[in-house]
């Protein structure tokens, strides 16, 4: 059975580990079949976020150069779910709320461990580069060197 995908926003700023804040930050996930809707609006609570609405909608999305920070729980059966984490210092406090509420509602299939995945970025440039001045945070900090475009990947 397919799972349905909560798309879901931050109501505070993502922090990014590059510095600087993301205002109203999507992410979305899988939900599982044992969850509710009540157990999965309680671990958006939890996460500081809610289900996105219409009026979160855009037809156009945001072009980022950065995949969040995620929490994975990874249960019994094999299966696992992630939700972004939206400021790394609460990760213990926020991932042990976030059991909780899964292993109240999973049954035979609780939680096993959990995962934090640090964030992916696109272009390290920044980074790297050893002149003064890096960019600001949210502005793109692809480089143009001799006429072309480099960018440079990987991960922290």
């Amino acid at each position: 059975m397919a799972r349905e995908i909560i798309s879901s926003v931050f109501t505070g700023n993502y922090v990014s580990d590059r510095g600087g804040d993301v205002a109203k930050l999507g992410f979305r996930f899988g939900k599982p079949a044992d969850l509710s809707d009540a157990v999965v609006d309680s671990i958006l609570g939890i996460l500081g976020a809610r289900r996105k609405t219409a009026a979160d909608k855009s037809a156009c999305p945001v072009a980022s150069e950065f995949s969040p920070r995620k929490l994975r729980f990874v249960r019994t059966d094999g299966n696992s779910l992630a939700f972004a984490l939206g400021d790394r210092l609460d990760a213990i406090d926020v991932a042990t709320q976030i059991r909780v509420a899964i292993n109240g509602a999973a049954g035979d299939n609780p939680v096993q461990c959990i995962e934090l995945l640090g964030e992916k970025w696109d272009d390290l440039y920044a980074e790297l580069r050893t002149s003064t001045g890096a960019p600001a945070p949210g502005v793109p900090s692809r480089s143009t060197i001799g006429g072309k475009q480099y960018a440079h990947s990987g991960k922290i």
